[in-house]
């Protein structure tokens, strides 16, 4: 295959389409927020749940990285004291 023969497109995404994504990391993030949210109660190691959180922040994290690009910096200061 030459490079010659290779033609990219871009997709520019829609306003629908970005809306769209965000409903679904929204989704994705409330139901992870609220299946560990008591977690900081647990008293004793359970190597089960230690990888489904492990797997369920690589998804996060995947999420947010694919996410990153449509987000503005935030330039201001997040929290006031």
């Amino acid at each position: 295959m030459d490079k010659k023969d290779i033609h990219l497109k871009w997709h520019i995404p829609t306003i629908e389409e970005l809306e769209w994504a965000k409903v679904i990391f929204l989704r994705v993030f409330n139901r992870f927020s609220e299946k560990y949210e008591t977690i900081d109660t647990l008293t004793e190691r359970n190597e089960v749940l230690e990888k489904c959180f492990l797997k369920d922040i690589q998804i996060l994290s995947s999420a947010m990285d694919a996410m990153n690009s449509l987000i503005p910096f935030w330039d201001k200061t997040p929290f006031k004291s």
